[in-house]
């Protein structure tokens, strides 16, 4: 099912409505409707977000909403999960349960629940969950059920007893569910939260076998509302035991004049892949594509290491009106983002360059708006959205012409800064787009800047935390360190360096390596995987810190260790991760 459908089907006299949506990572949503005397919604937070003017949505919360741990075998972690009332007003009964957590095609979380799989009437009717990468059974919660008083909290023990001798990843998911209320007329409502459980089993390293298997094209017809658009898809499997990100993306050329002319690169939103997954990934290209001969090329990387390139020719069957198709325009700013330095009641302006690198005349338009990463974000009970500076930010000219190879427009970044702020924050944001289209009206692509306008008034110093790091096996005595780190602070920041190295208990790097990702700003509560290979060839058998860090102010490091056992099989090393650094007592000052 696709990102975004709803499919009914009518089964023993009732209907089954499932929608999924990946907009909102690690949340999935199941209605189910019951014919009968009344109907009952079962609804996940996301969806419920689309009707919060029915009694009882948005009445409480559950924090964290995703448990992701790096644990070692043969240990209990324990974690807390706190729900909270938003009802002034009444008491709520929640009750909470472990379910299965598997993947959609389309990468989104599917929950499935104990009776679902005898169920004739639920699409997860048969499911084999003998092959899931399953930890249900290590769960268990303080609390099943209880009431909920008004604006109370009320916290949930989570306890893990990890299995011993086990690898890779393991996964399973917590619901808290609101028994049913009175909605409007003869509806009554489910809401309940998914909390999805991930756990990297932190002992000797798997070796990744994630793949990009087929890409593909297709051609939407527009219904209603709809238009017409062209999509690429990319299929990938994984028939290793990790829990990688894979981030791929897809180059489309058209055969024209006897030669393959390069015509758009499209980028697939990113996701995680559990053992055993099979997804089939897409993305509207933004562009009409006519019928013709075309060449689809798809690069994948998983963990942030690139993988081999597929390729495919294809005849395509497009848009029958569109008889020509023009190639992205390449537009190239300088600088790549604005940051403005302000103060509340004045306007401050800076510049931004505009280059066509193209060959053909473009029309550019821009637009403002807030970034997909602080919409949803939420830092220190600020919500990303009290940081939008959309509504006192202009852009000028709003339109102009490019000309081919070389045009050059500069615009006018204007930033005024309310003098009454209602919550003064030291920095703001919204994220410029600049669309291109062609003289005919054709897409040409787009490109975007993120617009940051500094306080003056508030000295705010970057922060940023370590959310995970994780050795991957490639064999001949080389690893692949994947670490995430993200912005924790209300300020950005550029990545200055990231780096990776075994180090000795006196703090000495016995081999580094630097890591490599998204080189660009991060803004505040945006998360980033680094990867690179440690070769451990000439390493001496020891016990070591494993140790990743990111320097995101000058000399300024966060960083995180795991205590290793590096061993010799043969002419291999071996690394076995002994403890994760919730366990280490003290950390290694490193060297970077």
């Amino acid at each position: 099912m696709r990102k975004g459908d709803i499919r009914m089907d009518s089964c023993l006299g009732g209907n089954d409505i499932e929608h999924s949506n990946d907009s909102m990572p690690g949340k999935s949503v199941k209605n189910r409707v019951f014919n009968g005397s009344g109907l009952i919604w079962i609804i996940a937070i996301g969806f419920a977000l689309l009707l919060s003017n029915m009694p009882a949505f948005g009445q409480f919360t559950v924090q964290p909403m995703k448990l992701e741990l790096a644990v070692t075998p043969g240990k209990i972690v324990k974690s807390i999960l706190r729900i909270q009332s938003l009802d002034p007003d009444e008491t709520h009964t929640i009750t909470m349960s472990v379910v299965e957590l598997s993947q959609l095609e389309d990468g989104a979380w599917n929950i499935i629940e104990p009776n679902e799989i005898n169920d004739p009437c639920s699409p997860n009717f048969g499911f084999d969950i003998s092959r899931l990468s399953s930890c249900s059974d290590w769960i268990s919660l303080s609390k099943s059920s209880f009431a909920l008083d008004p604006h109370d909290v009320v916290p949930v023990e989570v306890s893990i007893r990890v299995r011993r001798g086990i690898q890779g990843f393991f996964g399973a998911g917590i619901l808290a569910t609101l028994s049913p209320i009175q909605g409007v007329g003869d509806v009554s409502l489910v809401l309940r939260f998914f909390v999805p459980v991930i756990l990297e089993i932190q002992n000797r390293p798997l070796r990744p076998n994630v793949q990009a298997t087929d890409i593909g094209m297709e051609f939407v017809e527009g219904t209603g509302q709809y238009k017409a658009r062209s999509m690429v898809s990319m299929d990938i499997e994984n028939n290793g035991g990790t829990y990688s990100r894979v981030k791929p993306a897809v180059r489309i050329w058209s055969f024209s004049d006897g030669h393959w002319r390069v015509i758009t690169t499209t980028d697939i939103p990113d996701c995680g892949i559990i053992p055993g997954a099979k997804l089939k990934l897409k993305a509207n290209i933004r562009k009409s594509l006519p019928s013709g001969k075309y060449k689809v090329a798809g690069l994948l990387f998983v963990d942030g290491r690139r993988k081999k390139r597929i390729e495919k020719e294809m005849d395509f069957a497009g848009d029958p009106s569109i008889a020509n198709v023009g190639s992205d325009a390449p537009l190239d700013l300088d600088p790549t983002d604005v940051t403005i330095d302000g103060l509340p009641g004045a306007t401050r302006t800076a510049t931004l360059k505009v280059y066509n690198a193209s060959k053909e005349t473009v029309n550019v338009r821009a637009a403002l708006g807030l970034s997909n990463i602080l919409q949803i974000a939420t830092l220190d009970n600020v919500k990303g959205e009290d940081l939008d500076c959309t509504q006192w930010v202009k852009v000028m000219p709003e339109q102009f012409t490019l000309r081919g190879e070389g045009g050059l427009q500069t615009l006018r970044v204007v930033a005024t800064m309310p003098k009454d702020l209602p919550m003064p924050y030291p920095s703001y944001f919204s994220l410029l787009v600049l669309h291109a289209t062609y003289p005919d009206g054709q897409n040409a692509g787009y490109t975007t800047s993120n617009i940051c306008v500094r306080n003056a008034e508030i000295d705010a110093q970057p922060a940023a935390a370590a959310t995970k790091l994780i050795p991957q096996d490639l064999g001949e005595s080389k690893y692949l360190v994947v670490a995430g780190f993200g912005n924790s602070g209300m300020v950005h920041f550029v990545p200055i360096r990231v780096k990776a190295a075994l180090v000795m208990p006196n703090g000495i790097n016995r081999v580094s390596t630097f890591l490599s990702g998204n080189p660009n700003l991060m803004l505040p509560s945006e998360v980033r995987d680094y990867s690179g290979i440690l070769d451990l060839t000439y390493v001496p058998a020891d016990v070591y810190r494993l140790a990743a860090a990111i320097e995101y102010a000058p000399g300024v490091w966060e960083d995180k260790q795991m205590s290793v056992r590096v061993s010799i099989e043969g002419d291999q090393r071996i690394v076995e991760v002994m403890g994760v650094q919730e366990e280490l007592t003290n950390l290694v000052e490193v060297s970077w």
